[in-house]
């Protein structure tokens, strides 16, 4: 009894164990992806707009009411046309990887049906969203990865 109840358990277990272990594959190579672009774009900024961002991300940090809006507006009008563009150009191929990951994690963890794919959501409607460089690097400054915030 005790051995058909044992073998019962791993047969339920270990297909659970082993997705759980491809999973995190992915993800562990979201958040590299998301790293290495951070990089890329901080190192994008002169040491006046680093010094510029991290003020901006303190304010918001402390604001009894933060306005990301404004924050990101302000940085707006430090970059220029080119750190602009390289910024969303930048962003936007880092997403279409991630979607294409996500994609693969959905396809796998049904079993091979279609998914439809994930829509990937701006995180503030409007003017300001994930389209916006000031945004952008408010998200990169604060590690807001992947997988959520400081992850």
């Amino acid at each position: 009894m005790k051995r058909t109840l044992l073998a019962l358990f791993l047969a339920l277990a270990l297909p659970i164990i082993t997705s759980a272990q491809q999973s995190s594959v992915p993800a562990a190579g979201m958040m590299q992806m998301h790293a290495q672009m951070r990089t890329k774009i901080l190192g994008l900024l002169t040491p006046e707009q680093k010094t510029l961002l991290a003020k901006v991300v303190g304010q918001l940090a402390i604001a009894p009411n933060p306005d990301l809006g404004a924050a990101a507006s302000q940085l707006d009008a430090a970059l220029s046309p080119t750190q602009k563009q390289t910024i969303l150009s930048r962003h936007q191929a880092m997403m279409k990887q991630m979607q294409s990951m996500r994609d693969g994690m959905m396809a796998h963890s049904m079993g091979g049906m279609k998914t439809g794919g994930m829509k990937a959501g701006g995180m503030c409607g409007g003017k300001h969203g994930m389209n916006d460089p000031g945004v952008i690097l408010i998200m990169m400054a604060t590690h807001w990865g992947p997988m959520g915030p400081g992850k």
